[in-house]
């Protein structure tokens, strides 16, 4: 007959259960940092996407701006062309009239 050989660690049972108990351990840490991790990025992905918005609607804000400053722009055009040809169909003043005349009465030789 074989002597038998006191084991001097724990069953293969034992050490089998302690293993699987270690594994199922494991998979619920994984899930855990898994779920973290979703969660993580959707509250990036939000916070991204309220910074967009504001983006957006600052952008929205600035392209009113720019309109309004182009109408005023034409209008300010308008304007000086209308005051221009306003100015080309009045008489002339006396003043004028005299600084006109002077200046086609000087000599070549000073114009």
């Amino acid at each position: 007959m074989a002597k038998s050989k006191k084991s001097s660690g724990i069953s293969v049972e034992t050490f089998t259960h302690k293993l699987d108990m270690l594994e199922v351990k494991v998979d619920q840490i994984e899930r855990k940092v898994a779920n973290k991790a979703d969660e993580i990025v959707t509250v990036q992905i939000l916070e991204h996407r309220r910074e967009l918005e504001e983006i957006y609607r600052i952008i929205q804000d600035i392209d009113v701006h720019i309109e309004s400053i182009e109408a005023q722009l034409r209008l300010f055009e308008e304007r000086k062309q209308q005051i221009s040809e306003h100015q080309e169909t009045l008489p002339l003043s006396r003043k004028n009239r005299k600084e006109i005349k002077g200046s086609k009465s000087m000599s070549p030789l000073f114009s």
